[in-house]
């Protein structure tokens, strides 16, 4: 197994200090970047080299202003904290099914095609989903450092009270976890669905997919569950300048016999590459 060359699987960008560690424990790392999203940068120009990206093809390129789209996005997340980016997809494309804008209008007539207007209706969605849960996965991040930069100083009232404050509970290992957890399975499979439909053809064949989201693994080892097939884990390291990194490799075994039905594009992404989860 070829671990010196891997493909960033689902995500699309990393912190900047995981995609470091990233970088620094393999020769090359390719990254699908959707349409009008900025391609990641890091400090370190020798790493950087080693940083790869590809675009989804031209014709799954979402048409009309997507950046307003966006910001739509940003106003709807602002009223509706609790309802998330996956019901704004919905809703945003239930609204544009009643009331098609003039790019789409004019799509379907040049194609005079079902199935064209179908494709750019999916290359939307996935688009929506991979730069929202991005941004999900960023500003979770985020916040992890920041939690992590109080807790080095110590329990919030520390400065306030003469005695010993209770124990804090924002900073309990209980309350919160480590990584890429921010998604839900259901989020998850949606992103995995997206990325596949975006850069399943335009990302290295064979290489090992690489995700540090822990959801899925999880996701793989359903799935192999629920079609009967042998799925392989095993625990190795990589080497990360003096330290070494801990991950889980898993392989799906390909039958030999013909099954009925297709199994999903995420295990059949799986029959020729090794799963690789980082877990630091």
């Amino acid at each position: 197994m070829d671990t010196k060359h891997m493909v960033l699987f689902p995500h699309c960008l990393l912190a900047e200090a995981d995609l470091e560690s990233v970088l620094t424990a393999c020769e090359s790392l390719t990254a699908g970047i959707p349409w009008y999203m900025e391609p990641p940068r890091i400090g370190d120009p020798a790493l950087m080299k080693r940083l790869k990206y590809v675009s989804p093809p031209e014709e799954l390129r979402p048409e009309g202003d997507f950046s307003a789209v966006l910001a739509e996005y940003q106003t709807w997340i602002g009223d509706h904290p609790d309802r998330g980016y996956q019901s704004f997809i919905k809703a945003y494309l239930a609204r544009n099914d009643e009331n098609p804008p003039p790019w789409l209008i004019r799509q379907e007539i040049r194609s005079g095609s079902e199935t064209a207007s179908s494709s750019r209706s999916a290359a939307l969605r996935w688009h929506l989903i991979l730069h929202m849960s991005t941004r999900v996965e960023l500003n979770g991040r985020e916040a992890e450092a920041l939690l992590d930069e109080a807790e080095g100083r110590g329990p919030l009232l520390a400065d306030v009270l003469e005695e010993a404050p209770p124990p804090d509970p924002f900073f309990s290992e209980a309350s919160r976890g480590r990584g890429y957890h921010f998604l839900t399975r259901e989020q998850t499979a949606s992103v995995v669905e997206a990325w596949l439909g975006l850069f399943g053809k335009a990302v290295p064949p064979q290489s090992p997919l690489l995700t540090l989201n822990p959801e899925v693994p999880n996701l793989a080892e359903d799935l192999c569950e629920e079609r009967g097939l042998t799925l392989t884990m095993r625990k190795e390291s990589f080497s990360e300048g003096p330290h070494r990194v801990g991950v889980r490799v898993l392989e799906i075994e390909r039958p030999t016999e013909r099954r009925e039905g297709r199994d999903p594009a995420f295990i059949e992404a799986l029959f020729d590459r090794p799963l690789i989860f980082w877990e630091g």
